[in-house]
């Protein structure tokens, strides 16, 4: 049994671990799942979650060099703005940034999708919403697969 209880983490950790514990049979349980900890917990075979249990994505970011976070909307407006101002060298790098997020969100929704049944768009949607979710609509989305108490943990 893996309890899961993360704030998140990088998705390139969470994504490169993700096919080696695919191949190891094991209960997730949690009660709070954050961000990239979404992948480590769809990876148990089965799941189940804490009755006061939570999930909360939000869309694909990465840390510019000021320390901002961007996401692929945000990178999508700069290319926009500078596509109005024809800077290429920076618009180029802004075009190259977008495609290495879009592959590795792609990979997020069809591995959320594949593991979970919710189809990518409900999943985008609810990223893009940066939704937080109980522990009855993750089973109800397929997230989990069942609410148990800690006392059912303990026999």
């Amino acid at each position: 049994m893996v309890w899961i209880d993360s704030p998140g983490g990088s998705f390139e950790f969470f994504s490169t671990l993700a096919p080696f514990l695919l191949q190891h049979s094991f209960t997730s349980v949690c009660r709070d799942v954050r961000s990239a900890a979404v992948i480590l917990f769809l990876l148990g075979k089965k799941r189940l979650v804490l009755p006061d249990g939570v999930f909360f994505f939000h869309e694909v970011r990465a840390i510019s060099n000021d320390g901002h976070e961007i996401t692929i909307c945000d990178l999508d407006a700069a290319i926009d703005w500078e596509n109005e101002r024809l800077r290429s060298l920076r618009r180029e790098w802004l075009e190259e940034e977008r495609i290495r997020m879009r592959n590795a969100q792609n990979w997020m929704l069809a591995f959320i999708s594949e593991q979970s049944g919710i189809s990518r768009s409900t999943f985008l949607s609810l990223m893009r919403a940066e939704a937080t979710l109980s522990a009855r609509e993750a089973v109800h989305y397929g997230l989990a697969h069942r609410i148990v108490s800690e006392d059912e943990l303990g026999n």
